[in-house]
């Protein structure tokens, strides 16, 4: 395998969402996907358009300052660590309300019409998975074994804005105690393994 370069540009891009789709979700306990280039399963839902602030993903963690009897510092101890995902909905579909208020307080007559009873039953753990267009041919799959709902900002109708359901998806630890998967996939160096591998070996016609 060829030696990465210091520095290719062509790892560099913006995080836009992925054409193909940016959100998914499934009942908590769906078989995870592994990588960011197999088709997800069909227990996924696709939740549509996303805002274009697109997904912010935040990390927190607390430490404590562990001193000797002159108080200097020798070593730092951490007490917690959390993960968040937020994003926006835009779509006003009966999946995306399900996620954004609880699948008990949604009901689809399958003719049109949902109706959604607002309270606090909204906290249900699922699977989420986002999609993120780094580059014209890398793509990065966020995985959210155990993601959970618990703080939902103002839904703002007005007449200039798009209207949008903004969620903060708290990110539990799974069995092994990982919060998230984060998976790349670049299709231009899947491409030349392949175009390389297709390449025919040299024969020797010495002798004939």
């Amino acid at each position: 395998m060829a030696e990465e370069p210091m520095f290719n540009p062509d790892n560099v891009g913006v995080g836009k969402g992925n054409p193909s789709g940016y959100a998914w979700v499934a009942p908590k306990g769906t078989t995870l996907p592994t990588d960011a280039k197999a088709a997800l399963g069909e227990e996924f839902k696709g939740l549509g358009y996303v805002s274009d602030a697109g997904l912010v993903n935040s990390q927190e963690s607390d430490s404590t300052d562990l001193k000797d009897w002159a108080g200097r510092v020798v070593k730092k101890s951490q007490n917690s660590f959390a993960e968040t995902y937020q994003v926006a909905f835009m779509e006003s579909k009966a999946d995306v309300m399900r996620v954004v208020y609880g699948d008990d307080n949604v009901e689809d007559d399958g003719q049109g019409g949902v109706s959604v009873k607002h309270n606090g039953n909204f906290t249900e753990e699922r699977v989420y998975v986002f999609e993120t267009l780094v580059s014209e041919t890398i793509i990065k799959r966020d995985v959210i074994p155990r993601g959970s709902i618990l703080e939902k900002d103002d839904v703002e109708a007005t007449s200039e804005d798009a209207l949008v359901y903004p969620v903060t998806i708290s990110a539990l630890p799974d069995e092994d105690g990982n919060t998230s998967y984060t998976y790349f996939y670049d299709s231009s160096k899947a491409s030349a393994a392949l175009s390389s591998a297709s390449v025919p070996a040299d024969t020797d016609t010495y002798g004939e």
